[in-house]
Order: C-alpha cells, then structure tokens, then sequence
C-alpha cells in the first residue's frame, strides 16, 4: 500500500526496526509546546522515556508544535507534555499518539508489534493519570508519609482508627478509579518498565510506593472495618 508522507512523518524502514521518539523542547514559551521527531533503530536509541496514559476525549483538541508545524493533540496529552515538560533542557520520550503515524496503517501495526520493545528498552515508563483533583494531592502525601514507615501495617492502623486518614484513603480509592486503569494496555507498558514513575498533576511517586501501599493495605483488611467502603469493595 503507497502512502504519502507529510513534512511531519518520515517513512520509517521496518527492516531495521526504526521508531520515532519526541524531543519535547523545555520550557521557552508557557503557553507553547514544541515536539521535534527524531527516528532511531530501536536498538541504537539514546536513553528516552515511554509514555503511559489515556489518549482522552479526541473532540477536545490542543494544539502543540510538531516538527514546525501545528498539530492537533487530546486534551490530556497535552496536560501530559505541559506537565512534564523539562525546564532546563530537552527530553526525549516515546509517544503513541505522535510516535505513530496514524494514517499509515501498514505502518502502525509495525509499530504496535513494536510496543512491547520500547517499554522494555525505555530507561523510565512515565505514567500520566490526569491532572489534580478529588484531592489527588492528598493521595500523595499519604504515599510519601508511608514510605517513611518502619511498620507501614501498624502506622496504617493507628492512624485509621483515629479517624486521620479516612480523606487520603478516599482519595487514593478515586485515583485508581481515573479512567487511565481501564486501559487494557496497561499491564504490558507497566510490567516492562524497568523503572516506572506515577505523574497526578504536578505530584508524582514510583510505582513501588503504590505498590507498598496496596500490599500494607492487603494485610489489614479486617482491622480497618470502613476499608471496604471507602474504597468500594463489595
């Protein structure tokens, strides 16, 4: 199948496993983001983070600079790039929704077959859940608190019963009810990172302090009669 190229996407060549990654340009202009494409073989890439997120409502479109040229991004990806944007020198990251060609359909199940690759080779998996809210803020003060815990079971426990945590507990409950976790592609992009990091707005925590907190939570489960409720256990 022929398929013209814009000045955006070059043809990748498929027999050297080519991919795209995205210099997102730092902080220059506030309210502009720049992207720039740059094609590597897979196995011969610079070190580069791979995204993980929700694409988000395509009938709400920001506008970024790709390769010089507007381009049309979701809402959320675009909350993404502002947020992590570096402000002292470029990043570079891998991006479906801009790493891919989109209209190359031959094109994009090479790169698809190629996903599993680039989350293994990226040195970093950086998480997008979405920007703050239902007090997300607080969800990660009480991961930081925790990691701080020498008993983090008992500290869970002390600080439950005396009514102190039940407004964290709620929140972190909302944060993994965010429409990010429904992704059916989460499992493969988290499993094979080597290092994974959790972004909520301008907070953020690695992923082995929400794995902490659900193993501390999963050994007091009878000692917190509201764990049920609060986060909507039958």
């Amino acid at each position: 199948m022929s398929v013209i190229h814009t000045g955006i996407y070059p043809e990748l060549d498929a027999s050297v496993q080519q991919i795209l990654l995205m210099r997102l340009k730092r902080i220059q202009d506030p309210d502009e983001i720049e992207v720039k494409l740059e094609t590597h073989q897979i196995y011969q890439c610079p070190p580069f983070n791979a995204l993980s997120y929700a694409w988000g409502d395509p009938n709400e479109p920001q506008m970024i600079i790709l390769n010089g040229i507007r381009h049309a991004v979701t809402r959320n990806l675009y909350s993404a790039l502002k947020h992590l944007r570096p402000q002292l020198q470029d990043q570079l990251m891998w991006i479906d929704a801009l790493g891919i060609n989109q209209q190359d359909v031959e094109e994009r199940e090479h790169q698809v077959d190629l996903m599993k690759r680039i989350y293994s080779q990226a040195q970093q998996v950086t998480v997008w859940l979405g920007e703050q809210s239902d007090n997300s803020d607080l969800a990660f003060d009480l991961l930081h608190m925790l990691a701080w815990q020498d008993d983090p079971v008992n500290w869970l426990f002390d600080h439950f019963m005396s009514c102190q945590l039940e407004d964290q507990l709620l929140a972190i409950a909302k944060l993994f009810m965010r429409p990010y976790w429904k992704r059916l592609w989460i499992v493969q992009e988290i499993a094979m990172g080597a290092k994974v990091r959790i972004h909520c707005g301008c907070r953020s925590a690695s992923l082995q302090l929400f794995d902490s907190f659900d193993a501390a939570m999963g050994q007091t489960p009878k000692a917190l009669p509201d764990y049920g409720r609060i986060f909507g256990a039958s």
